[in-house]
């Protein structure tokens, strides 16, 4: 890579092959993606994506894009995160997260009851 360009790995696919229909369109930036069994979590400074209303972080069906009844919500933005088994731990410059003060640190669980 050593600053050589590289716009299929830029696109996620291989060359001469279509991308996926994955179509979020957030209306700002993505910070971080982490992808767990069918689900892609997204965190950054977009306040919709997939289609819904989502503060900075979202929960994305991995083939379509679409966004899941997952919410936790943030105040200000996500820059990083990562799945581990039911639980997201979630890194940013928020003071709450899913209605709840946490300091630029927390941790939202993908199920209910969390486990």
């Amino acid at each position: 890579m050593r600053g050589s360009k590289r716009p299929a790995a830029a696109r996620g696919c291989r060359p001469k092959t279509r991308g996926l229909p994955w179509t979020p369109s957030p209306n700002n930036t993505v910070y971080s993606l982490s992808v767990s069994g069918g689900v892609a979590y997204a965190g950054g400074g977009f306040t919709t994506i997939g289609g819904q209303v989502r503060d900075r972080i979202a929960a994305l069906d991995a083939a379509t894009g679409n966004a899941t009844a997952w919410n936790p919500s943030a105040n200000t933005t996500v820059l990083a995160l990562t799945v581990t088994n039911n639980r997201v731990h979630i890194g940013g410059s928020f003071t709450q997260l899913g209605g709840q003060p946490r300091g630029y640190y927390g941790v939202a669980c993908t199920t209910t009851p969390c486990q």
